[in-house]
């Protein structure tokens, strides 16, 4: 087991069929977490794991960010490991995370049968002034950071997080293997920003 929580969220109609695909691979974890949380907008019934209800509020732009701020605040643990619930953990995802001497042990992303990866070669510096973005939800994370730097709303805020932390010092390690299956690829997130709403992407870089 590993001190760390797998936080997920669930919201609307739509991501309900995803839930048994995602189930299987928390299942199927070779190392274990300490805590499995769902993030839910009303109550459901997820066998073995922690189900939070926390209502959608209307001048939300997106809910992502805060449900992980919510759980991040809620939880215990020394890391995190934030998911949407029709992604598909890989077994071997948290082995060697307890010998981990970082804040974030980046991990590359399966989509579609493509394996994608950040550059090893990325600095801090570059990370938080690259135009391109590399960066999903998926990397184990120490739970302190995203306290000390809470997610922005925005449909972004995986990004936006990814480049305050690395603005403020924080240590990455690569880990070289696939964390997880991504169901789609919206915008191309781990090799640019093609496809990208310009507003977005515009806020993103300036913070």
């Amino acid at each position: 087991m590993v001190d760390v929580t797998i936080m997920a969220w669930i919201y609307g109609e739509n991501y309900d069929q995803f839930l048994p695909q995602w189930l299987d691979g928390i299942k199927n974890l070779n190392t274990k977490p300490k805590r499995i949380i769902v993030c839910s907008d009303r109550p459901r019934d997820i066998k073995g794991v922690e189900v939070i209800v926390k209502e959608i509020e209307p001048d939300w732009k997106v809910p992502n960010p805060y449900y992980a701020n919510f759980i991040c605040n809620y939880t215990d643990t020394e890391w995190m490991l934030l998911m949407d619930i029709d992604d598909v953990i890989d077994s071997q995802c948290l082995d060697g995370l307890n010998e981990i001497d970082a804040d974030v042990w980046l991990m590359g992303i399966n989509i579609n049968g493509h394996e994608k990866y950040l550059p090893p070669q990325m600095s801090n510096h570059s990370i938080s002034t690259d135009p391109n973005c590399y960066f999903c939800f998926g990397s184990p994370f120490k739970r302190k950071l995203a306290l000390d730097h809470p997610f922005y709303d925005s449909p972004y805020t995986d990004w936006i997080f990814w480049r305050q932390i690395a603005r403020a010092g924080a240590k990455f390690e690569w880990a070289n293997k696939i964390g997880y299956k991504y169901r789609k690829d919206f915008s191309n997130s781990m090799s640019g920003w093609a496809n990208a709403e310009v507003k977005w992407r515009e806020e993103a870089l300036t913070l």
